[in-house]
């Protein structure tokens, strides 16, 4: 969620980049993300833990065909959206 991320850094007197894109891409934008995934997975099995994420500009919606009108995701358009980006994550964890 933008917005929560923009009020968060605000909040710490930060200054972050107004566009989405440039966001998703911030140093320490990611490593708040690691941070919230870490802290909310401490009682998980390291088999149900995220390993590798990534950061998308353009949430999911029923407008970008990402997501039905009932708000569930479209996994097959997804997969095929983002075929690159997921075949990479999974590249860096097998190298």
């Amino acid at each position: 969620n933008f917005e929560n991320v923009r009020e968060y850094f605000t909040a710490k007197g930060l200054a972050m980049p107004t566009e989405d894109k440039d966001l998703v891409l911030a140093k320490s934008v990611r490593e708040l993300i690691e941070k919230e995934l870490e802290a909310s997975q401490i009682n998980l099995a390291s088999y149900e833990r995220v390993r590798r994420f990534a950061l998308l500009a353009e949430p999911f919606s029923v407008e970008n065909g990402m997501m039905t009108p009932t708000l569930k995701i479209r996994r097959k358009e997804v997969e095929k959206r983002y075929e690159e980006l997921i075949e990479s994550l999974y590249k860096v964890a097998r190298a």
